[in-house]
Formats: C-alpha cells, sequence, structure tokens
C-alpha cells in the first residue's frame, strides 16, 4: 500500500492537467501512444529491482491509466445527449466486471502458469486494446453530435 496508494493520489492531483491534455489530443494517437507506453511500464515493473524504481514506475502507470480514462470519457461526452447515459452507465459496467474478473484471471494465471503471467497477460490485454479502441472510435465518431476533427488537433 505504500507504494501503490502515491502513484494514484499523484495522478488524481494531476488530473486536471492531464484533463486538458487530453482534451486537445488526437484521440487516436492518444489513445495508442497510452496503451503502448502502458505496456512498455508494466513490462519494466515486472524486470524491477527496487521498491523506489517499482514505485515511480507505478506512479507512471496510474498517470497513463488515468489519461486513458480520459481520453474515452472525452469521446464518450461527444455522444448525443439522449444516449450519453447509457453509454457512460455501460462503460462503467464494463468497467467493473473487469475489475472483478482481472484479479481471478490473474490469480489463476498465477497460480497455474507462474508469477510473471498474469503481468504478460496484462501487457497483451493492454495492446490488444488499441485495435479496440480504435474500431469503437471510428464506429461512435459517426454518431456523435460533437464532431471530431483529427487535422486540427496534434496534441
Amino acid at each position: 500500500m505504500l507504494i501503490f496508494f502515491p502513484s494514484e493520489i499523484l495522478a488524481m492531483l494531476i488530473a486536471p492537467k492531464l484533463g486538458e491534455w487530453a482534451d486537445k489530443i488526437n484521440l487516436a494517437l492518444g489513445l495508442i501512444i497510452t496503451c503502448t507506453t502502458g505496456a512498455l511500464i508494466t513490462w519494466f515493473l515486472i524486470h524491477s529491482t527496487t521498491g523506489i524504481g517499482f514505485g515511480l514506475l507505478l506512479i507512471g502507470d496510474a498517470i497513463l491509466a488515468r489519461v486513458t480514462q480520459l481520453i474515452v470519457a472525452n469521446l464518450l461526452s461527444r455522444v448525443s445527449p439522449h444516449h450519453r447515459g447509457r453509454i457512460f452507465g455501460f462503460k462503467t459496467w464494463v468497467a467493473h466486471v473487469g475489475e472483478m474478473i482481472g484479479p481471478i484471471m490473474g490469480g489463476i494465471l498465477w497460480d497455474k502458469v507462474g508469477e510473471i503471467a498474469p503481468f504478460f497477460s496484462s501487457i497483451i490485454i493492454e495492446l490488444l486494446l488499441i485495435p479496440i479502441f480504435l474500431i469503437a472510435l471510428a464506429i461512435l465518431s459517426k454518431q456523435l453530435v460533437e464532431r471530431i476533427d483529427f487535422n486540427e488537433r496534434s496534441g
């Protein structure tokens, strides 16, 4: 907890600045960058040998997770007001299902494959989210009330 707690607190404290950045960046590029960098940081976490190094990497990972959430929220907030509540409700529901399934699957992988398996599966899942995010972005971009002009956004 002494290592995990500060990373989450710091990510929350700088969330307003992260939100400003998430509003300005090209959504597709932002998702690719945050998912790829998050996977890389997880790989470094696996190979970290010191508590301080692990803590610093965890801060970076928490910040990237927060930025990804803000980019997705930016996209979803542009959906028509008639469907916006349903979209955010579904997003929350999926997040809670992931919070439930993740530790169970991680525990099974830990027991059946080895100590590093849950972390490698996390890297794979994070990288597999990139095409899913991009497909969702393409589908949702046609349904948005507020259009996104990717040519103007270079964040």
